[in-house]
């Protein structure tokens, strides 16, 4: 931690110390308007074309990238077949059955309500085109307990 704090001292302005639970929550702001996703499609060299493909083999990535690490830290991969289960209990429950102090406790995936990406053909302009939708789509969600001591700082 400390290599940590000495390396990055210029932007720390505090430092905060006890034992709990930190949660980092985020999502790519940069593809969240048409701008952003036309300028990651150009920036990997994905047309409209192999839009689907891309998108279909991303997802893939995702979903075994999860598998993978719930295998490696030995913790449970939980499909949630209802949006309504409540993640942070479910993981709350999971952390005091197996008895966890820090690391990864499970992976979740749930299909859930979100905004999509989508192709539409526009007929008046006769072109194709990105447009944004609601739909379902599948959501990984690695939750994990980093606890830390004062030592530690």
């Amino acid at each position: 931690m400390q290599a940590f704090i000495k390396k990055h001292s210029p932007f720390i302005t505090g430092i905060l110390s006890g034992f709990d639970r930190l949660v980092f929550r985020g999502f790519l702001s940069s593809l969240n308007y048409k701008g952003g996703m036309h300028a990651y499609l150009s920036k990997t060299d994905v047309s409209f074309n192999e839009f689907s493909k891309h998108v279909q083999m991303v997802t893939s990535k995702v979903k075994e990238g999860a598998t993978q690490c719930a295998e490696k830290y030995k913790r449970p991969l939980v499909y949630l077949p209802s949006s309504e289960t409540s993640k942070e209990e479910l993981a709350k429950s999971i952390m005091k059955r197996d008895g966890i102090k820090k690391g990864l406790i499970c992976v979740l995936t749930a299909v859930e309500p979100c905004t999509s990406v989508d192709l539409h053909r526009n007929r008046q302009e006769k072109k194709v085109e990105l447009v944004f939708r609601r739909r379902k789509c599948l959501h990984v969600l690695l939750d994990s307990i980093i606890i830390a001591s004062r030592k530690d700082f």
